[in-house]
Order: C-alpha cells, then sequence, then structure tokens
C-alpha cells in the first residue's frame, strides 16, 4: 500500500527532497523509478521542474513503443480537495507545444537556457517529434473532480494519474524476508565446534544427520503405479 497525502507522500522520496527541486519534481521522480522502473539517474534526467520550463516537468521517450510522455506533477497540501478541468486544461496548453517540430523549435527558442531546453536537445526529441506519438501525464496525489472526468473524455491525449491510479497499481520493489517456523535439532553424541565472530555473535558447527530421497506415502504409491 503506498499514502500519497500529505504530508505522508514525502515519506516516499526523501532522498528526493532538496531545496534546490520542488516537492513535486521529487515526486515525479520516485513515481518514474517505481512505476517506470527507470533507475535513480535516469529519472532524474527525465526531469525539468525549474522556472522558465514552459509548464513541462518532465519528457520520457520510449524507443521501443515509438512514444513520448511529457509530465506535469502537482502534490496537494489539501487531502479533501481534487483536480477539476481548469489544470487539465492549462496542460493542455503545454502539450500543444509538442504538436510539430516547428511548434518544439520555437520551444527551443524561447526557452533559452531553461532545463526544459536542455533536455529536449540531450533526447534528441526533435528527430521523433513528428513520427513518435506524444502522451501528456498529469501525475498528482489527487483524485478527479467530475468535471475533470468529463474533459478528459474528449481530451485523450492526456492520461490522469492521481491517488487512486497510484495505491491501485502501486508494486513495492522491496523484498519479502520469508518466514519460517523454528527448528530444533538434536546434537548429543556429536561433538561440537565454536567461531566467535564478534562479542554478540558465534557460530556453532556440528554434524547433522539427514535423510536422503524419503518419499511421503503417497508419492512411494505413485512411483510404484508409475513403475508397473
Amino acid at each position: 500500500m503506498v499514502y500519497v497525502s500529505y504530508p505522508e507522500i514525502l515519506d516516499l522520496f526523501p532522498q528526493h527532497l532538496d531545496p534546490k527541486r520542488s516537492e513535486s519534481a521529487s515526486f515525479l521522480i520516485w513515481y518514474l523509478e517505481n512505476y517506470y522502473r527507470l533507475d535513480t539517474l535516469e529519472a532524474v534526467d527525465a526531469v525539468c521542474d525549474q522556472n522558465g520550463d514552459k509548464g513541462v516537468d518532465g519528457i520520457y521517450v520510449n524507443d521501443f513503443d515509438n512514444s513520448i510522455d511529457i509530465f506535469q506533477a502537482r502534490i496537494s497540501q489539501k487531502k479533501l480537495s481534487s483536480v477539476g478541468d481548469t489544470a487539465l486544461k492549462e496542460f493542455y496548453g503545454t502539450l500543444s507545444q509538442f504538436t510539430s517540430r516547428t511548434k518544439l523549435e520555437n520551444l527551443l527558442k524561447t526557452a533559452g537556457d531553461a532545463e526544459v531546453a536542455k533536455l529536449v536537445a540531450r533526447i534528441d526529441l526533435s528527430s521523433k517529434i513528428d513520427s513518435y506519438d506524444i502522451r501528456g501525464i498529469f501525475l498528482s496525489n489527487l483524485d478527479l473532480d467530475s468535471n475533470g472526468e468529463a474533459y478528459l473524455v474528449s481530451t485523450p491525449s492526456i492520461i490522469f494519474i492521481g491517488k487512486s491510479k497510484l495505491a491501485s497499481t502501486y508494486i513495492s520493489d522491496k523484498r519479502d524476508e520469508p518466514i519460517h517456523a523454528p527448528v530444533v535439532f538434536d546434537v548429543g553424541g556429536f561433538s561440537m565446534s565454536e567461531y566467535i565472530v564478534d562479542a554478540k555473535t558465534k557460530a556453532v558447527i556440528v554434524p547433522i544427520k539427514g535423510a536422503l530421497g524419503v518419499r511421503s506415502p503417497a508419492s512411494r504409491n505413485r512411483y510404484k503405479k508409475d513403475s508397473d
């Protein structure tokens, strides 16, 4: 289970919180790591959430399915709030900058030294913009209200990832440690050797008798039947 209400959401990515980076940018890095399965360096490099970035918080190019994902990420501190159509309409305007190579070149000219311009150049977006599918990914720790849901019906170029979607699709990358029942060995009649690891740890070495190839009654009967 993943909790994305504020301020609990900040506990998901403390390693990405930085005075020079917005909380929303840190949220997006975490999302790319855990849902796109990018490594940390790839995720950080895909994010450009700084002043002058033309409403773009990140860009990810998938060369395997010829798609370009343009991200906008927002963290709300209001637990009972929701995302309406106003924010989505603004994001749609952001996406219009990527509908052709000509518009992308205009973005580069007007962005100057902004991070979005550096990112576009680094991933060579100009050579792919006319042949790849463009998708807008709006990432939030809130869900949509009815106005937002209605707007998305007529705007298939935008995919909304909110609180419910994050919770239902989250798969932890942490491995659960197996829990085994305690095992007791009888070492009577055998000599033991002890190896002192440190002041609190020691290893005990002792031969333990075991049985090889022992079958349950059911498996023995099945083996006998197959042999006949």
